[in-house]
């Protein structure tokens, strides 16, 4: 007995076949997609901050529910679906939050935060002046900086137009003393880290740029990268800035804008051991998170000293 075979329908059901093994491939294909990007995603670095953490509110337009001020004086926008960052356990605290850093559109960090951990010790509310601060003001410059009173106050060396605090430290001598610090101590007389504050020889913000070899009065983050810069806010007056750190990690200079007047801070613990460069370190940000500029006198300029070359 034969059978006719009708080739339209069977024309039909091999294309239906062809459709289900196809839908059954694209399906597992998604799936181990999809299985890869949430391993990427949960294998990506998270970056860390240390800071103290603070509302900003429902503010319109603006993305993230908090801020994380740095040492620095600098921001992070932070916004977290999983923590409560207005926890009053954070209130006052030194933090450490963890998350996945993007920008926003404004050029703004933003964090999504994934993690904090409340580190040791709150942050002091006591004033400056009770941990045996002093003001330092120059009129001529139009700055002022809080500075503690080990530190020697000098004129600036190589005639630059500023000043340069200097904190002198004890070096070890013999085979625990590098060669640098050795080199240092003999062509100073003294180890030690400074802060050093001059008024830039530019005059419009378009030579401060160039001067900082950008094209751009706003820069992208690419363009910063490049220039091997970041860009922070600093002082009282929430000055933008430009910081840039030296392969060593040993010299950090901010070039700060306050058109029509730029700034330079250098920061320098070239001379001093690797174990005291934390604390070094720490002074520093709490001085530059005291500058500010076009404040009255805070009082009289103490006397300068001769001038320390200090590179």
């Amino acid at each position: 007995m034969k059978f006719k075979v009708n080739t339209r329908a069977a024309g039909y059901i091999n294309a239906i076949g062809v459709l289900f093994l196809s839908s059954i491939f694209l399906m597992m294909t998604a799936c181990q997609k999809s299985s890869g990007t949430d391993k990427a995603l949960s294998s990506h670095p998270l970056d860390r901050r240390i800071g103290s953490v603070s509302s900003i509110g429902n503010v319109p337009h603006v993305k993230g529910t908090n801020i994380l001020t740095l040492d620095d004086g600098s921001t992070i926008l932070l916004n977290s679906t999983k923590i409560n960052l207005d926890d009053p356990k954070y209130k006052n605290k030194r933090v450490e939050v963890s998350g996945f850093s993007d920008y926003a559109s404004d050029g703004k960090q933003l964090m999504e935060v994934a993690n904090i951990d409340v580190l040791a010790g709150a942050i002091t509310t006591q004033p400056l002046e009770a941990l045996n601060w002093k003001d330092y003001n120059n009129p001529g410059l139009g700055f002022g900086i809080k500075y503690r009173n080990d530190f020697e106050v000098k004129d600036a060396p190589n005639g630059e137009n500023g000043v340069l605090l200097w904190n002198p430290v004890e070096v070890v001598s013999g085979t625990q003393a590098t060669t640098q610090q050795t080199q240092v101590k003999t062509q100073q007389g003294q180890s030690g880290y400074s802060v050093k504050i001059t008024l830039l020889p530019v005059k419009t913000q378009k030579d401060f740029i160039a001067s900082l070899s950008l094209k751009n009065e706003n820069p992208s983050p690419t363009e910063l990268l490049t220039a091997g810069l970041v860009q922070s806010k600093i002082g009282t007056n929430s000055l933008v800035a430009y910081k840039k750190t030296d392969a060593t990690g040993k010299i950090v200079d901010f070039y700060v804008n306050d058109a029509p007047k730029f700034f330079h801070i250098t920061f320098n613990t070239q001379a001093i051991p690797d174990d005291q460069f934390t604390d070094a370190q720490k002074l520093f940000y709490e001085m530059i998170a005291s500058f500010q500029v076009g404040a009255p006198p805070i009082q009289p300029v103490p006397p300068a000293q001769p001038g320390v070359t200090q590179q």
